[in-house]
């Protein structure tokens, strides 16, 4: 939307402009929702109907879980990552001249 706006075009053109925004954003909801999902049933006993799968999960998820609290580089690295700071643009389009 903030390229079409500095180009002179209508940002509430559907055909143009909103359609785009709708499928970004639409594609980002369904990223954190499947994320999300998966977190959470990697905290149930079985993972896709299987209790082996699900014991293996949380093996694997405590043992990283284990690596990173035990690592100062780890932690200091997946703080970051989580918190934006390594994802995130220096500078966002809007803020550009």
């Amino acid at each position: 939307m903030v390229k079409a706006k500095k180009g002179g075009a209508d940002i509430g053109n559907l055909e143009h402009v909103l359609s785009k925004y709708n499928k970004q954003s639409k594609l980002n909801a369904l990223s954190v929702i499947g994320s999300i999902e998966f977190v959470k049933n990697s905290y149930t006993p079985s993972f896709l109907g299987s209790e082996t799968l699900g014991h293996a999960l949380s093996l694997a998820r405590n043992v990283g879980n284990d690596l990173i609290d035990s690592n100062d580089f780890l932690k200091f690295n997946f703080m970051n990552y989580a918190s934006g700071n390594y994802t995130h643009p220096l500078v966002y389009e809007w803020e550009k001249d």
